[in-house]
């Protein structure tokens, strides 16, 4: 059986997923990523730059190179926050097909966080329910809260670390005026989600997706090479990911980037990131992080199967 292939196309990072069906189920084969900062300055200008667009169609060559030498028979490419919001989007999806040949589907923030919630539990042990799964992205960040594996309420917010990063932070190590404002504006909005879904059994577990929190896991075991096996199900702490977050406010971008286990190109936006998560189990009364190496990826590989059956 000829593999398939999912990728998600964020609005920092474009990942590629070649896997087979195995007993109705996704064994990975090969996982790709690019950091291309697609969204690299549009909260000033709504649209993609010609560099960030040059920077994603050449990322997606690699990507389909290497999914032809997989013999990749189907795929399915996501567009998320950063598609949601461009101005020239469409322009953008145009060339991807002409360059490429590859098309691609822009899925609301809903649809985004249910094929997350389907793949970000794999081979996770959760034990205590209800949960809340925390994906951040570039552009955006969605809220999901899931019991039993069942999505309960979903909600995509702009908090997205590349918005948040070129926004609000300005200074490098970044000033306690910045922190305080960061602080004070992600805690406000996910108090207020929190007080908006009328939660009767807060949840003790955040289960965090994307890049923000794996790098956070593999920053905390000093990892020399990125290892999924050591980052998948790792678990902090609040205390945990506090003292880690503030060890990272007191670097600068130059000192981030030579710890072990930072991703190189999220040394800067690993400051948003971080408050985001603290900020977020704060408001959300979470008392440990489980860190999830699948998500959207894995969702949209099982959404395919799902089809085909």
């Amino acid at each position: 059986m000829r593999p398939l292939a999912s990728l998600d196309l964020g609005t920092n990072t474009f990942r590629m997923l070649i896997a087979e069906k195995a007993a109705g189920r996704i064994k990975p084969l090969q996982v790709e990523r690019a950091i291309v900062r697609l969204g690299e300055k549009m909260h000033k200008t709504g649209s993609f730059s010609e560099e960030a667009m040059k920077r994603a169609v050449e990322a997606l060559k690699v990507f389909r190179k290497k999914a032809d030498k997989a013999g990749v028979a189907k795929y399915k490419a996501v567009g998320t926050s950063a598609f949601r919001e461009a101005k020239n989007g469409e322009e953008l999806i145009r060339r991807i097909k002409r360059e490429t040949g590859w098309e691609v589907e822009v899925i609301s923030g809903e649809k985004e966080a249910r094929l997350t919630a389907k793949g970000a539990f794999l081979g996770l042990e959760i034990d205590e329910w209800p949960v809340l799964l925390l994906d951040i992205g570039g552009g955006s960040t969605e809220y999901t809260l899931v019991d039993k594996g069942k999505v309960i309420c979903t909600v995509s917010t702009h908090l997205g670390v590349v918005h948040l990063t070129e926004g609000f932070v300005k200074n490098d190590p970044p000033s306690q005026e910045e922190i305080l404002f960061l602080r004070k504006k992600i805690r406000g909005e996910a108090e207020e989600l929190a007080n908006t879904w009328k939660i009767e059994i807060f949840p003790s577990t955040l289960v965090g997706v994307a890049g923000t929190p794996t790098t956070i896991a593999a920053v905390h075991q000093g990892l020399e090479r990125y290892n999924h096996k050591l980052v998948h199900g790792y678990t902090l702490t609040q205390k945990e990911v506090e003292e880690l977050t503030q060890r990272l406010l007191e670097l600068t971008t130059a000192q981030r980037r030579e710890l072990p286990g930072m991703e190189r190109g999220r040394e800067d936006l690993i400051v948003s990131g971080a408050i985001l998560l603290e900020e977020s189990m704060k408001a959300f009364r979470c008392t440990r992080l489980v860190v999830s190496d699948c998500g959207i990826l894995e969702g949209v590989l099982l959404e395919m199967l799902e089809e085909e059956r």
